[in-house]
């Protein structure tokens, strides 16, 4: 463990420390997280894509804002090419093998994701009490 701790950024310690403090069965978005951490929600989504600690530091519990499942370990969900145009169409049976990873881990948590891709509890999202800065 400690070569991974010896290859992580300052930045991605912020954004791993900041998601430690998401309860179990609770979500929140990238938004959330780099409103609290000073970044943008790429770079948050960037530092998660790399999370050598994944479930421990668990970087499942991240969402869009707009409560779709978003990615996970670098694959988005419902990103089906078409052409040279990217449309979204979330199939489960189609997504890979990293979205039904987070899906299930979400689910073990109690977090349901409709047929969509969207969460089924909109009252789930954590947000923390105080911004961080």
């Amino acid at each position: 463990m400690l070569l991974f701790a010896q290859l992580v950024t300052a930045y991605q310690w912020a954004v791993y420390d900041f998601i430690l403090q998401i309860p179990k069965g609770q979500v929140t978005t990238y938004k959330i997280v780099s409103d609290n951490i000073s970044g943008s929600a790429q770079s948050v989504g960037t530092a998660l894509k790399r999370n050598p600690f994944s479930p421990y530091i668990p970087c499942h519990r991240i969402v869009t804002s707009n409560l779709f499942i978003g990615g996970f370990f670098g694959k988005r969900a419902g990103q089906k090419s078409q052409g040279d145009s990217k449309k979204k169409v979330f199939k489960l049976n189609d997504e890979p093998p990293e979205i039904k990873r987070k899906i299930a881990y979400l689910r073990n948590e109690g977090v349901e994701i409709n047929s969509q891709g969207f969460l089924v509890d909109h009252e789930i999202v954590w947000r923390p009490s105080v911004v961080q800065q």
